[in-house]
């Protein structure tokens, strides 16, 4: 993970993200919640540090939007809804919790897409998503109006190649085993 603080000539400042969480093949999902809570940590040190909660995080968390430690609120604590995340936070207990929103949710499925998610991956178990969104951006609340929502995408094609396949998954000999997102902020 590596975190900037991002300043722009008359715009507020904010802090960027890049993240590559632990992935499923090495370590267990308990593993994989230690390492989500770890992260989140750190990255709300480094708000406290620069007194500034206008972040963003992009990158691959190696895990579903819905898993546990995408959702809880000692984990990135992500929501699919704008409206719930412009609350700022969720006490749970007395405490309350910071959180995030992810549009990311969005993009399952493929209505209106060549592409049903960012990964995929089948098994012949009785349980199997087969696509997944391990690629993710969230934004906390103060962000959430620099985000264009038409924007983000699953890219597909650099404009002159396929990144996928003739069965539309990722392209994993020619390219990588996931799919690049994309978005803009506005300022």
């Amino acid at each position: 993970m590596t975190i900037r603080h991002v300043s722009l000539p008359l715009h507020d400042d904010f802090l960027f993200v890049a993240l590559h969480s632990v992935d499923k093949r090495s370590f267990s999902s308990e593993s994989q919640d230690v390492a989500a809570t770890l992260l989140v940590n750190e990255i709300i040190r480094v708000e406290e540090q620069y007194q500034n909660e206008r972040t963003v995080i992009v990158g691959d968390f190696n895990m579903n939007p819905f898993e546990t430690s995408m959702v809880k609120t000692t984990g990135f604590h992500g929501t699919m809804s704008s409206e719930v995340a412009r609350a700022g936070a969720r006490t749970v207990q007395g405490q309350d919790y910071k959180c995030f929103y992810n549009p990311t949710w969005s993009l399952f499925g493929d209505l209106n897409k060549t592409v049903s998610g960012t990964y995929y991956y089948h098994r012949s178990e009785h349980v199997c998503y087969e696509w997944n969104i391990f690629d993710q951006v969230l934004l906390r609340p103060a962000m959430i109006d620099n985000f264009v929502n038409e924007s983000l995408e699953i890219v597909s094609t650099d404009s002159v190649n396929l990144l996928v396949t003739n069965k539309g998954r990722p392209d994993r000999s020619s390219y990588s085993d996931h799919l690049p997102l994309f978005f803009t902020l506005k300022f």
